[in-house]
């Protein structure tokens, strides 16, 4: 029988693992998960990735109710429906801009533009303008993809929008409801997991038939020192420190706000944990809180949300969760250099698959590997 071994045991490498026969999982750390996980304790945090959307994450979903877990499934409160944009210090509606509705109405009317790659900021200045695009799509990249709009991919990071030959403004179908596990995603990670055979201490590599990386890029690079380096990808730190309070509360309650590069400030954002998933609450009056950063500082962070929120009162509990190599910032042309790139690393190491978040789709979903 063949040996395979995984390298990476987040959700792409565990999930993969599981299909295998005769499989080991090579990690160094010894806590299975990557940047998913869950703490619960006093009060219940995500220490990662906390919500997805069920029309675009039906892998997830699958393996879900493959391990057993679909009774753990809830779905977000209506109040996740509100989303701000903070905007001369002020949270704002997206939709409270007027130049965002004149963009909507006239947005057909734009180019398409060129068939070849683009970075986000020009292709969604040439449709909504240039003050929608700093307004809400900047704030989006920085605060969610962890890039810099100005220099990313578009059909890498949305490429279903650059597939579209008419307006990409029109509804589509689909569940747009959000969900996650009530126990925290820790349970999917941990009965992943579950029975499978993990070492923290590097294999000698041609003991396999077979491996598969799953591990982000300048750890692959360090693995395979062969292998040539990608032009202008890098990696971005991010950090989601968590907030708790025992008594407090939001005057706007919602998903949460995005902060643009406009307002000149060191938080990106925060997501209202407690607003969005009540099921999660320990207690009737409590309020959690993450911030995401660059590099984590809860002075910094604890000061925004003063000026943000009028939140003033210090906090019952703080976790910092920071990610040295949260996400790639994949450039303009990454599609045809990933495609370069692979070919030439098949012929290197033609016995590995290379399958970490730089060779695809970095979301939750598109880490899930059902070979």
């Amino acid at each position: 029988m063949s040996k395979n071994l995984v390298i990476g045991s987040g959700i792409s490498g565990l999930s993969l693992a599981r299909r295998l026969e005769n499989v080991t999982i090579f990690d160094p750390t010894d806590t299975p998960g990557g940047v998913i996980g869950s703490r619960t304790g006093r009060f219940f945090f995500e220490k990662g990735p906390r919500s997805f959307r069920v029309d675009r994450c039906q892998k997830l979903l699958k393996i879900i109710h493959e391990l057993g877990l679909e009774d753990e499934i809830i779905y977000a409160s209506k109040n996740s429906k509100r989303r701000f944009i903070l905007h001369n210090g002020r949270l704002r509606s997206p939709l409270s801009f007027p130049a965002v509705w004149w963009a909507i109405a006239n947005e057909w009317r734009r180019p398409l533009g060129p068939t070849t790659d683009e970075s986000v900021h020009d292709f969604f200045c040439r449709r909504l303008g240039k003050r929608v695009t700093d307004l809400l799509i900047d704030p989006v990249i920085t605060g969610i993809k962890a890039a810099d709009y100005r220099e990313v991919s578009m059909q890498w990071t949305f490429p279903n929008i650059t597939s579209l030959t008419s307006s990409f403004l029109k509804k589509k179908k689909g569940d747009p409801r959000l969900f996650t596990l009530k126990s925290g995603l820790q349970t999917l990670i941990d009965r992943l997991a579950d029975g499978l055979n993990f070492t923290t201490t590097q294999p000698d590599f041609s003991h396999y038939d077979t491996i598969y990386s799953t591990i982000p890029y300048e750890p692959t690079l360090k693995l395979f020192p062969k292998l040539p380096t990608i032009e202008r990808l890098k990696t971005q730190p991010l950090s989601a420190i968590n907030f708790a309070w025992e008594n407090a509360s939001l005057q706007k309650p919602g998903y949460g706000y995005l902060i643009p590069r406009l307002e000149n400030e060191k938080i990106l954002g925060c997501v209202f944990d407690s607003y969005i998933f009540p099921q999660q609450n320990k207690t009737e009056n409590e309020l959690r809180l993450t911030v995401m950063m660059r590099e984590p500082d809860t002075q910094v962070a604890l000061a925004a949300l003063a000026r943000h929120l009028n939140l003033t009162q210090m906090p019952d509990e703080v976790h910092i969760n920071a990610y040295p190599q949260a996400i790639a910032n994949y450039p303009v042309g990454h599609p045809e250099k990933i495609q370069a790139w692979l070919e030439r690393a098949k012929e290197l190491y033609p016995n590995v698959h290379f399958l970490g978040g730089f060779t695809s789709k970095p979301s939750v979903n598109d880490r899930i590997l059902l070979f």
